[in-house]
């Protein structure tokens, strides 16, 4: 095993106070010429520590296998475009994130195994880093899912790329999504999501999510759906400068910008819309059930959709503020106020009709 010697040190921030800490040693894989020629033997080669972090940096190629990460150790590729982890092993994730590591420059794909679920990214616990890193999951005989973030995990994700052919990121942990695009072109019988909250919180800052949900031919005994963003039971999801579309065809296609099922969210400058030939469409729509309630504010927002700019439950808490609703107006029990219509009719203290 050959390590590239680094004598250098930087200042880092501990407890409040500056302390010298040690730049990492660095590990190279590559086709040919590297320390190793797979990422997991270079990673299995390896023990990182607070004081003595490894970097495992990765040369352009496509490298077919599964890689689990470790603590202390990062994974480095040479850009998004240049090195790519490919696997079809269903049931496996891709790739495995571990605590107090990074992962950035670098594309993680799942595509075409012949059984499911499947996972490009999961971060099953910790606090770990995602950058500058395009995750792909596509091809599922069942869901598949761009990037996973499991409870109790608190990942930080900035720069991303998602695609998928179902769910880009599904989460039930804390996790912070910074400019960010979620692309979904729904393959799969019952549509797509952009991010399914499954109960965790997810805060998002200047994402775009575009779900895009046509029905295959010879599937219409199934449903089309297409949601931006879905949130279940508990769950809560702050959303910030952001844009959020969904787009559902055919008979019967339904469409959800942001659909809560007893679960709450905030939305804040953002844009939200949704539509399609012959869907059903939904700019927000709450759902609850007892005794969970759903509670939805939206702030200096635009809403878009054919049928329904906002549907709120019966015993569900809507609330607009501040924002333009483009299309038919709120149904059930919402609160409204300073909302403007698509002729900019503005309404002080109630909702537009």
């Amino acid at each position: 095993m050959k390590f590239t010697a680094v004598c250098f040190f930087s200042l880092a921030l501990v407890g409040g106070t500056l302390r010298l800490a040690a730049a990492p040693s660095i590990v190279t894989v590559a086709k040919s010429g590297g320390d190793y020629s797979t990422i997991q033997a270079a990673i299995n080669a390896v023990t990182g520590t607070v004081s003595q972090p490894i970097l495992v940096r990765v040369a352009p190629g496509i490298y077919s296998e599964t890689v689990a990460m470790k603590p202390y150790v990062d994974l480095e590729g040479a850009g998004e475009g240049m090195t790519s982890i490919l696997s079809h092993d269903s049931f496996i994730p891709t790739l495995t994130t571990a605590d107090h590591s990074e992962l950035r420059n670098l594309t993680v794909e799942w595509s075409g195994g012949k059984e499911g679920p499947a996972w490009a990214i999961q971060i099953p616990s910790g606090s770990p880093s995602v950058r500058n890193v395009t995750a792909i999951g596509q091809h599922g005989p069942y869901y598949v899912v761009a990037v996973n973030c499991k409870y109790p995990s608190s990942p930080v994700l900035k720069n991303l790329t998602l695609q998928s052919s179902s769910y880009g990121l599904w989460n039930d942990a804390q996790t912070t999504l910074v400019d960010s695009s979620i692309t979904i072109y729904a393959s799969d019988l019952s549509g797509g999501d952009g991010i399914y909250n499954a109960g965790g919180l997810v805060v998002l800052r200047n994402v775009t999510v575009d779900v895009n949900s046509i029905r295959r031919e010879g599937t219409d005994v199934a449903p089309n759906l297409a949601y931006g963003i879905a949130g279940a039971v508990s769950g809560m999801t702050r959303l910030y400068g952001s844009r959020v579309s969904a787009i559902a065809n055919g008979h019967g296609a339904q469409a959800y910008a942001l659909s809560e099922d007893a679960a709450d969210a905030e939305v804040y400058n953002s844009v939200l819309s949704a539509g399609g030939d012959g869907a059903t469409s939904y700019g927000v729509q709450t759902i609850s059930g007892i005794p969970e309630i759903a509670h939805i504010r939206v702030h200096d927002s635009t809403v878009t959709a054919g049928s329904y700019t906002v549907f709120g439950n019966a015993t569900s808490v809507t609330q607009i503020a501040a924002s333009q609703l483009l299309g038919p107006g709120p149904v059930g029990p919402v609160t409204c106020a300073g909302v403007s219509d698509g002729a900019y009719t503005f309404y002080p203290a109630v909702c537009p009709p």
